[in-house]
Order: structure tokens, then sequence, then C-alpha cells
């Protein structure tokens, strides 16, 4: 399960993932903390859209987090609405 979370404190959220077991909820150490903004799951749940706010700190805007790596992309910035493909390629 992946959730946005934020330690009482702490300025800025984590992407933080937990087993739907149960278990230690851990921090995605590829993301960096910040201000975090729709979380879309791929059709096929391989990996998650996710948008990073201006309100928190760089990197900004859309990018892909690969479920099996933990390893995060930015996209190019092409304006709002991103969406995955029905067929979730991109």
């Amino acid at each position: 399960v992946l959730f946005v979370s934020t330690s009482p404190g702490e300025r800025y959220s984590h992407l933080t993932v937990v087993s739907p077991e149960g278990g230690t909820a851990d921090s995605i150490a590829a993301v960096t903390p910040g201000v975090f903004d729709d979380l879309q799951a791929s059709p096929d749940g391989n990996a998650v859209l996710f948008t990073r706010s201006p309100l928190g700190p760089a990197p900004h805007g859309a990018h892909v987090l690969r479920v099996a790596s933990g390893a995060a992309q930015g996209l190019p910035a092409v304006g709002v609405g991103y969406a995955w493909a029905p067929d979730g390629s991109r």
C-alpha cells in the first residue's frame, strides 16, 4: 500500500509503503520529501504516477515511481492533467 505520510514536527511529507498484511511503514528512499498530489497507480499496478507541488522543495511536476525497483523519474512538463494510457504503457 502506498500513501503520503508526515511525521509530527516535519514540514514535508514522504511517500511511504507498507505491506497489505501489516508491518513497518517505510519511506521510499528514492523520493525526497515534498508536497505530493494526485497519486495514480498504473492499470497493471507496476508503477505510480504522482505530482510534486511547487509549494514544497524541488523537483516539482509529474513523476513515475516504478514499484519493483523503487526508482522515480521526472516526466516532461506538458501541462496539467496527467493520466495513464488505458494499457498502462505510458
